[in-house]
């Protein structure tokens, strides 16, 4: 169809707009908002359904379609006081007011020489598929290219986007509907290319890469294989991975999870999950990390015969609770979540990990300003019959316990707190570890002691050690 007004020709077979015969640089979405505003010139036309006929099922803002109207506009001449063609009625919508004439004819007279050779008859259509969903204007733009290129003119379309967006639906859609035409011959071509160099494993095997230009022919590849192969195949990969790294199988963590998981090795899958949310965790990659542990904790639900379960969990659930410290902050729910059932397992299984449980619970406690509760929890640990499992954990505990007292008023009990804390320092070097709150608690001890003496109406000795917390 043509629709001719003013000196324009819009041509809706050949997808163009012509002004006195020239073609008009017109994007797709603006041909679309212009033919639909022509073909429904006998109403007002709301920006509601303007958005909803020609972006259906997508989310697309006002400004969007605003910014194609300007385009159409400047396009055509009109401006905001001249409106030949698109006039707007505020507050209710468009409408396209200047006279149209309708031809069927398939090529425009204005634009006839144009082409290089005439367009061949209704065989040229192609029987519309079932589009992807929000693709049918995307999916009508090849259809009226095909149309073109079938009427003589060669045409070369490139589909650009990032992955995951749809590009091989669509194209699979236009192709499933173009094989239905006559005379349609249709070629599809993929490319693999082969790294320059090989790669040596750590124990001695020697193997060439390769890698797909886009990761679209790999899943289409994928998903191909038949589920039972597939699960084969992993299961292989992971193993033959693992002996042939052996040691550094664990820089390899997330491929061999992957691998595992899918070949039904749970076994092995939440072992190598866990290594890698220690990595990513290492590296500061806390939502990585956090992806990871949720990954294996769910294999952990649902395959209860997967060996050393709870002890497993408990480690999952340690390592998820400052993850989820550092990008949620301290008020972060789930974390205080994680280390309840972190107590709940250590408990049960009277895990020798309870003691550092009991003093992360306690630190979200102290952070959160809930120092009675923080005592409450450290306090439990103190009682327990192997309350510290190094030098190191009875001093951070001792210093914790001391924050929390001195901030209650507890000075004196503060006081011997951070003192037990300092003598525990005296046994190795604390200075030169980077400690899980951030701070050196050795300095922090000091820093207790000095505030508690001052308090207890000791201000020359509290000089001491606030000089040696500074």
């Amino acid at each position: 169809m043509i629709y001719a007004f003013g000196e324009f020709e819009l041509d809706t077979q050949l997808f163009e707009l012509h002004r006195d015969g020239r073609p008009c640089a017109l994007e797709p979405q603006v041909f679309n908002v212009l033919r639909y505003l022509i073909e429904h010139a006998d109403h007002v036309v709301t920006k509601d359904e303007l958005l909803e006929n020609l972006w259906p099922g997508r989310v697309v803002s006002e400004s969007a379609l605003t910014s194609r109207l300007k385009t159409a506009r400047r396009i055509l001449g009109d401006s905001g006081r001249e409106q030949r063609f698109i006039k707007t009625l505020h507050g209710r919508g468009y409408r396209f007011v200047a006279a149209v004439e309708q031809r069927a004819d398939g090529t425009s007279p204005r634009s006839r020489s144009a082409l290089e050779a005439p367009r061949t008859p209704a065989s040229v259509s192609v029987p519309r598929p079932s589009a992807p969903v929000g693709r049918e204007t995307e999916l009508g733009v090849l259809e009226q290219l095909w149309r073109v290129a079938a009427g003589g003119r060669l045409q070369l379309v490139f589909i650009d986007g990032e992955g995951g967006l749809g590009k091989t639906t669509l194209i699979s859609a236009f192709l499933d509907g173009l094989r239905a035409a006559e005379k349609a011959q249709i070629a599809v071509g993929q490319c693999v290319e082969l790294s320059a160099a090989d790669a040596a494993w750590p124990d001695g095997t020697i193997t060439s890469q390769f890698r797909f230009t886009h990761t679209l022919y790999r899943e289409a590849l994928y998903a191909g294989l038949p589920a039972g192969r597939r699960k084969r195949l992993h299961a292989q990969i992971g193993e033959r991975l693992e002996r042939g790294f052996g040691a550094a199988a664990a820089e390899r963590a997330t491929e061999l999870a992957i691998h595992f998981t899918v070949g039904g090795d749970y076994d092995r899958a939440t072992h190598y999950r866990f290594a890698a949310a220690q990595l990513a965790f290492a590296r500061g990659g806390y939502r990585e990390a956090i992806g990871h542990l949720e990954q294996g904790l769910a294999l952990l639900a649902s395959h209860a015969d997967i060996p050393e379960h709870e002890p497993r969990e408990l480690g999952f659930q340690l390592l998820l609770a400052p993850a989820l410290i550092q990008t949620g902050g301290w008020s972060e729910p789930r974390a205080e979540a994680a280390l309840s059932r972190a107590l709940e397992i250590a408990e049960r299984l009277d895990d020798p990990r309870l003691p550092s449980v009991l003093y992360n619970l306690a630190g979200v406690y102290e952070l959160r300003g809930e120092y009675a509760e923080s005592q409450r929890w450290l306090e439990h640990q103190h009682a327990l019959p192997k309350p510290f499992e190094t030098p190191l954990a009875k001093l951070e505990s001792h210093e914790l316990l001391a924050c929390s007292l001195y901030h209650q008023g507890d000075f004196e009990n503060a006081l011997e707190h951070a003192e037990a804390g300092l003598a525990a320092a005296n046994v190795f070097d604390s200075d030169t570890k980077l400690y899980i709150y951030g701070e050196n608690p050795r300095v922090s001890c000091h820093n207790w002691a000095g505030l508690a003496q001052w308090f207890l109406g000791y201000p020359d000795r509290a000089r001491g050690p606030s000089t040696k917390a500074h």
